[in-house]
């Protein structure tokens, strides 16, 4: 037993940069979210957590999917930011999101109800230990989203690289916010299973086996169930290790002559959706449902330019390390062709359907939180432009480029802090109110005074209700 114990603690992992990278990075995340407990105050559950999660309390506790319960108490369950249904064209309460996020909370919400138990708290879905418990969760995923990441990195890259991608991923963009401050959101999670999903892809193209197709539906499948528009992410597969128009030929005839392995990961990837199609069914008498009612994409109307540098929300304003993954496209496509066409087409489409939805700015958030999805694809080209700074081993190339990511991440946990303090507004940011907040450790009146509040009813419509200003 002690030489196995030996024999496993002297292994490869053990002597990974990366590896330590990922547990320093838990270590953090960890000590940072029982600093902040977030749940001391119940204050978890709330925003889009409030529908991602009332299938666990609506189900297991009430046992009432049609939320009949809240009858006549809509107002105290709203006001306690319990339960937000839609009302379906038949009258009936439908919960607006789709179940996926409630599969991945179930593990935590059965500690949380075992814990309310054991401390004689309320068993109801909505005591302290729930809250924590979904929060942590948010932790998890992501660890184990940075596991897999590190997985496909190394195919490529070597420890240092790996090792500095995975720690600016996490410390330089708003997928900090999104394991700290708001870890119960779909976006930690969402990150994760992209990951696994490329990962399983490489596997599953080189040898299409039977477990490795189950696996990759499965996980296509529960993507798809938490946002059903990253469906886009079946792009990655697609054209992986596609250079040319005839290796896509190649790839389109391959993938028609193995149907088999295809069908199983269609099969799969439907039963995990299954269970939401007939929810839909028990509630609106419909398979399928459209339940963000009044709400809809404009296709003819993408804010992009708003997405990337709007004072309100632009990605690129308030996460600007991924500058470093955007310019890293070019190196991408001199070195490592086979990830090119796959990580931008999946950008360019991903982009234009994000920002047209009609609310681009995705409500209250960290900057543009719905690009946290597809960091795992994003990290490809970061890792690089990474090598290429490395390869050139040019001291001022090296020393430049390692100031400017460290401002980047030091703007960014700044900024994360800043949001959480009400310093930075979480929907209504202009120029003014930007600057003024830059570097400040206290909101002032003059943030304050030069707000403006997104106009959502003209928004709701497609009209445009924001003038962009750049500089």
């Amino acid at each position: 037993m002690v030489k196995k114990i030996n024999s496993f603690l002297s292994s490869a992992i053990f002597k990974s940069p990366s590896f330590y990278s990922i547990l320093f990075i838990a270590t953090v995340l960890i000590w940072i979210n029982f600093n902040i407990r977030k749940w001391k105050e119940n204050d978890v559950i709330k925003s889009d957590v409030v529908s991602y999660y009332a299938y666990l309390p609506a189900f297991v506790i009430e046992n009432s999917p049609d939320l009949s319960f809240t009858d006549g108490k809509e107002e105290f369950y709203t006001n306690h930011n319990r339960y937000w249904p839609q009302i379906a064209p038949n009258g009936k309460k439908v919960i607006k999101t789709t179940m996926g996020m409630a599969f991945l909370y179930s593990p935590f919400f059965l500690i949380a109800h075992t814990e309310a138990k054991m401390k004689g708290l309320p068993q109801d879905g909505f005591s302290q230990p729930y809250h924590k418990w979904i929060h942590l969760s948010g932790v998890f995923y992501c660890l184990i989203g940075l596991i897999f990441l590190r997985k496909i990195l190394l195919k490529f890259y070597n420890e240092i690289i790996t090792t500095i991608v995975l720690l600016l991923l996490v410390f330089g963009t708003n997928l900090f916010h999104y394991t700290t401050a708001e870890a119960a959101l779909s976006h930690a999670p969402d990150f994760a299973l992209i990951a696994i999903f490329i990962y399983t892809s490489m596997n599953w193209l080189e040898d299409k086996q039977l477990s490795t197709s189950v696996f990759l539906g499965l996980i296509f499948g529960l993507i798809i169930l938490i946002r059903p528009v990253n469906i886009l992410i079946a792009i990655f597969p697609l054209l992986y290790n596609v250079t040319s128009f005839s290796s896509f030929r190649l790839r389109i005839k391959s993938l028609f002559l193995e149907w088999k392995p295809l069908l199983i990961i269609t099969v799969f990837s439907f039963a995990v959706f299954f269970p939401q199609m007939i929810y839909w069914k028990y509630i609106t008498g419909s398979w399928l449902f459209n339940s963000y009612v009044g709400e809809q994409f404009y296709f003819l109307n993408p804010h992009i330019l708003e997405g990337f540098f709007s004072y309100r929300k632009g990605w690129l304003l308030y996460t600007p390390l991924m500058i470093f993954s955007i310019t890293g496209f070019y190196f991408l496509y001199k070195n490592q062709r086979n990830f090119f066409l796959p990580v931008i087409v999946f950008f360019v489409i991903n982009c234009y359907v994000v920002f047209s939805w009609w609310c681009w700015w995705y409500g209250g958030s960290m900057g543009m939180r719905p690009m946290i999805d597809s960091y795992a694809l994003m990290a490809i080209p970061l890792a690089a432009l990474i090598r290429w700074v490395l390869i050139k081993r040019k001291a001022i190339l090296t020393i430049t480029f390692s100031l400017i990511a460290l401002i980047f991440t030091a703007l960014n946990v700044f900024q994360s802090w800043q949001l959480r303090n009400g310093i930075i507004h979480w929907d209504s940011m202009t120029k003014e109110s930007y600057r003024e907040s830059l570097f400040q450790l206290h909101g002032n009146e003059k943030i304050q005074n030069t707000l403006k509040s997104p106009d959502y009813e003209k928004a709701r419509k497609g009209e445009d209700e924001y003038e962009i200003t750049l500089f």
